[in-house]
């Protein structure tokens, strides 16, 4: 840019000239051509400066535009990429929810565990659960750039999260041991069924084969069916056995005959109960 010199009505073309600047050339943002040139009088002076003023002027509200803009630009992406997110927190719970399924599914298929896949699938899920706590943290900032508006009474309001980390302090070999549990228990109850069922269905075949035997009989007659006898005769009888002329006589003196009748009856009952009775 030129500044005129109208000294007398001429023009004087090298007088003063303000460059273009150069962003990467600091020392070239201002330029005069010749710093020895002497202005004739005041007025060129003030008119140099007032341009100059102006251009700084022009510049500087340039300068505070850009970064006006830049600041909106800035924030308005922001706000929508953290809008976004909060929208997208359902999906951390979709994914995190799908694979505790799939871990669900090879803790507990087939007989044999397949722990490695275990493993494999844990560390999907742990992963899953940690992104959930990420997106928990980063939706957050909504709070901070776009607050809630404040209660009837003035209180502050939070946005709420719809995704968290909620097995942060789940570790692999406490989980493992619960699968193991968990099988073993599911084990117990199978195989304690299996028994159940076994003597319901021995109960039914000796009930069809005496059901035969009883329509045999004659009116007003009664089948005697033999049953085993209980752990009380089974015990009566092996006390009743019981020779206390084989008691040691030092025992009976040291411990008394009542407490070495007692020893004796219940070595009777723990050898009928180690019998299977």
């Amino acid at each position: 840019m030129t500044f005129p010199n109208t000294t007398n009505g001429d023009n004087h073309d090298d007088a003063v000239r303000v460059v273009t600047p150069n962003v990467d050339d600091p020392s070239s943002w201002y330029e005069i051509d010749n710093p020895r040139t002497e202005f004739r009088n005041r007025d060129e002076i003030s008119i140099a400066v007032e341009a100059a003023e102006a251009e700084a002027q022009r510049l500087r509200d340039k300068q505070e535009a850009l970064a006006e803009a830049e600041s909106e630009a800035r924030y308005g992406t922001a706000l929508a990429i953290y809008r976004d997110a909060a929208v997208k927190s359902v999906d951390y719970n979709h994914v995190r929810a799908e694979a505790e399924t799939r871990l669900y599914e090879i803790a507990n298929a087939g007989a044999r565990l397949d722990v490695p896949a275990l493993f494999e699938q844990f560390v999907r899920f742990k992963l899953a659960d940690a992104r959930c706590g990420a997106n928990f943290d980063f939706v957050a900032m909504l709070d901070n750039i776009d607050p809630l508006p404040p209660t009837p009474s003035g209180m502050p309001q939070i946005r709420e999260r719809r995704a968290q980390q909620i097995h942060e302090r789940t570790s692999w070999s406490a989980y493992l041991d619960n699968v193991v549990n968990d099988r073993a228990s599911t084990e117990r109850r199978r195989h304690r069924d299996e028994l159940h069922l076994a003597v319901a269905d021995a109960q039914d075949q000796a009930a069809r084969r005496i059901r035969s035997r009883v329509l045999a009989l004659n009116d007003f007659d009664r089948l005697d069916v033999p049953t085993p006898p209980t752990i009380t005769q089974l015990h009566q009888a092996a006390v009743d056995r019981i020779d206390e002329a084989q008691f040691d006589e030092d025992t009976i003196l040291a411990a008394g005959i009542y407490n070495v009748r007692k020893l004796a009856s219940k070595d009777a009952l723990d050898k009928l109960v180690k019998d299977g009775n």
